[in-house]
């Protein structure tokens, strides 16, 4: 009995220890039930772990994964931040998830700059896949519409799947899947307003350094106007006191002039 007890709590430490990805093992039938529905191939799983260590994904690397699993690989971004989904595929897939904590207050600006690239990159691996999934199913009914009519009791069956899975592809083309198309747009849209602003402030610098240097220009010539005034006033002062020296010279002369005359007269008397 002891030893049953220990191996019991040896597998649950073990599987405690996981990695952080997804535990698509519960013991549990009702999660059973859940993980069949959701379960995504290996390739998918590699997406995942990258996605979940912020890196970025290859497009190269989507070409074989589904657009459900592509799906759930693009809304897994937005959900490893905490976001709340009401779509039973997509709430029950990480609610079998370690690290998934639903976070009411969850905002797109949490999202990192490898997530936005991310979303863009699965985005459009999603629509690729879709494409090709549609093509091979059209090739498919073609096939069938060749081939000998199927027994009546299955043919009203696959009519039903056919029509659900194109009205589901309508549904999730008007719901961008819960955030898709609608995220792109509005990230679009702040690009759009980002450049306008920047680009008006690239403007109003120019039109600011324009008026700089129209001022300093208007500095300049002021400047230079004043010292041209100053030089004419200088050289106005220098004339007018080269004027008063050569008049002081003139009366000197003219002085000893008279001193002489005086001096020679005294002489003769």
């Amino acid at each position: 009995m002891q030893s049953l007890k220990f191996l019991l709590i040896c597998l649950l430490i073990f599987v405690a220890a996981g990695s952080g990805a997804c535990d698509r093992n519960s013991t549990t039938a009702a999660n059973s039930s859940k993980v069949s529905r959701t379960a995504i191939s290996a390739q998918a799983k590699t997406i995942e772990a990258q996605i979940l260590k912020n890196e970025v994904v290859a497009a190269g690397d989507l070409e074989n994964i589904s657009s459900s699993e592509l799906r759930i690989l693009r809304n897994l971004i937005f959900a490893r931040h905490g976001k709340k989904y009401n779509s039973p595929e997509l709430r029950d897939y990480y609610l079998t998830c370690a690290w998934y904590q639903p976070n009411p207050a969850y905002t797109h600006d949490w999202l990192s700059t490898n997530d936005k690239l991310n979303v863009q990159i699965i985005l459009r691996g999603e629509e690729t896949a879709k494409l090709r999934e549609q093509t091979t199913e059209n090739s498919n009914s073609q096939l069938a519409q060749a081939s000998p009519a199927p027994a009546a009791n299955t043919a009203p069956a696959d009519s039903a799947n056919f029509a659900a899975e194109t009205e589901e592809q309508k549904r999730l083309r008007q719901m961008n899947d819960e955030m898709g198309y609608s995220y792109m747009q509005e990230q679009a849209r702040k690009q759009q307003e980002a450049q306008k602003q920047q680009n008006d402030y690239y403007y109003q610098q120019q039109q600011n350094y324009s008026q700089q240097q129209q001022q300093q220009q208007q500095q300049n010539w002021q400047q230079q106007q004043q010292q041209q005034q100053q030089q004419q006033l200088q050289q106005q002062q220098n004339w007018q006191q080269q004027q008063q020296q050569q008049q002081q010279r003139q009366l000197q002369i003219q002085q000893q002039g008279y001193m002489q005359q005086q001096s020679s007269a005294g002489r003769r008397y």
